[in-house]
């Protein structure tokens, strides 16, 4: 059994145009109406989730990629999917991808497990931490992981300075979350909105725009302000989780980020110095955080700073394709 391999930051990739087919397993049959293109995710596509939007910007930006319709034009043909990959492995890999020698799958479920079988040349995920000990699950194959990233679109937006910025505070989630997976987020969205030592600042706790995947396929305009306007955004993954938007979207933003510990994520963004983490089991520690925080303005702004431009540097979409593109181009 084989331990996954952490994300790394890879230089550009500079080698020959690769043609790649794009696959989405959660709309198949929402992508074209024409069945024999069905399973297509095409240059000309619809957005469908946010993580796979993401992905085929980052192919579509990049130079060194050229998107085609279909597998026998194809170098590599790359399989995305969220939720749907024990269907895909009994139907699709089976029956559909005529070229298992040149297939990436990208898995982004929360789950560790791996479905698949192994008949794929490589196969790049999200999570891969067992969650009965929180250590890195094993795998029959070689598996890389896989990080969200930042959406691109905020690359150019007009970023509030720290002094500017008129909320304390931020938890973009709701305390009235009842999905056992949103334990962690519940309870620190409880505890910031009774925490009487945070009273004197001013905190925003909830959404502010569309819950969920319809609010992650686009850039999101009022969300985003918010996040503009907040000098400390506090963010908790879901339960058993690696990482999420969130945690991407509000380093963009330009905010100081508090966030749960995510070891597969600590070697890339540093504590104290793109971010803060902290213990979810340990609430008032997160609070005295806080307010010692916010009583240093040039910290906010240092930290801030850094977080976000190690986001805009190394963290963008054409950053996980000119990862994928290097370990493929390196086998």
């Amino acid at each position: 059994m084989i331990k996954p391999l952490l994300y790394k930051n890879f230089s550009p990739y500079n080698g020959p145009i690769l043609k790649i087919f794009l696959y989405h397993s959660k709309e198949i049959d929402l992508i074209y109406k024409d069945s024999t293109r069905s399973s297509t995710c095409g240059p000309n596509s619809k957005p469908t989730n946010g993580d796979f939007n993401i992905l085929k910007i980052g192919l579509l930006s990049h130079p060194r990629v050229k998107l085609v319709y279909t597998q026998e034009e194809a170098d590599w043909i790359i399989f995305h999917s969220r939720n749907k990959v024990g269907w895909y492995s009994k139907y699709h890999l089976n029956s559909k991808i005529i070229k298992p020698e040149k297939s990436i799958i990208i898995d982004n479920r929360d789950c560790a497990y791996k479905t698949l079988k192994d008949n794929v040349k490589f196969y790049f995920k999200r999570t891969i931490l067992d969650k009965r000990d929180n250590s890195l699950q094993k795998y029959t194959q070689q598996v890389y992981n896989f990080p969200f990233s930042a959406r691109p679109e905020y690359e150019n937006y007009n970023i509030k300075k720290q002094k500017n910025r008129e909320i304390d505070v931020s938890v973009f989630f709701n305390k009235n979350l009842k999905n056992k997976r949103d334990r962690n987020r519940r309870l620190l969205a409880e505890f910031i909105l009774n925490s009487q030592k945070l009273s004197q600042y001013k905190i925003h706790v909830g959404l502010v725009s569309v819950a969920g995947e319809k609010g992650r396929i686009q850039k999101n305009k009022v969300y985003f302000d918010y996040m503009n306007n907040s000098k400390i955004i506090i963010n908790c993954t879901p339960n058993h989780n690696e990482g999420d938007f969130r945690l991407w979207e509000a380093l963009c933003s330009g905010s100081l980020v508090i966030s749960d510990d995510i070891s597969t994520l600590k070697h890339l963004l540093v504590d104290k110095k793109h971010l803060y983490y902290y213990d979810v089991n340990n609430l008032p520690e997160l609070e005295d955080l806080v307010i010692n925080l916010l009583k240093k303005p040039k910290l906010i702004n240092k930290i801030s700073t850094q977080g976000y431009k190690e986001t805009y540097k190394n963290h963008l979409a054409i950053n996980r394709v000119n990862y994928i593109l290097n370990i493929i181009n390196n086998e």
